[in-house]
């Protein structure tokens, strides 16, 4: 986690993969594989992904539904800005509304370096946070994600 530019609060997170950039790039961009690891987890369980769609293209929308363990929808949604594969993606990233106001927007950049033996290091920044509690819990939440996208590469 980093405070980077200006005082913009941003989540940084890199891991390593044992799949090729080529492989990574793919399951972020198929609702087929994205409803198996795009899902956080809570006290230990894990969300579902009942809804999801993308158009993986520059400019195409995403749209998800998170159902956690207790019954409760978390929407979630954006546009892709920056497709250059295998290497980047970029996209925006929006919560639906809260109390009935919208959620900031922010801004997601992922980055896949191969490493040998087919591994991969993604680095992975999401930002403006308003607050560290914010990003504090983003954080929680996309770790939790890439460790079941860690399971799924391995299992698939």
């Amino acid at each position: 986690m980093s405070d980077s530019g200006a005082g913009v609060l941003t989540l940084e997170i890199v891991r390593e993969f044992d799949a090729t950039p080529e492989k990574l790039f793919e399951l972020f961009g198929s609702e087929e594989h994205l409803v198996h690891w795009w899902t956080p987890s809570e006290q230990g369980h894990y969300f579902t992904t009942p809804y999801c769609r993308v158009d993986f293209r520059e400019g195409g929308r995403w749209r998800m539904c998170l159902l956690s363990p207790t019954g409760s929808e978390y929407w979630q949604g954006g546009s892709y800005t920056l497709l250059d594969p295998p290497s980047r993606l970029e996209f925006t990233f929006q919560w639906d509304e809260k109390a009935g106001q919208p959620d900031n927007e922010m801004q997601v950049s992922i980055r896949f370096d191969g490493l040998p033996g087919g591994r991969t290091r993604m680095t992975f920044r999401q930002w403006p946070f308003l607050e560290a509690a914010q990003r504090d819990g983003h954080n929680g939440g996309w770790s939790a994600v890439f460790d079941a996208l860690e399971s799924y590469v391995a299992a698939n």
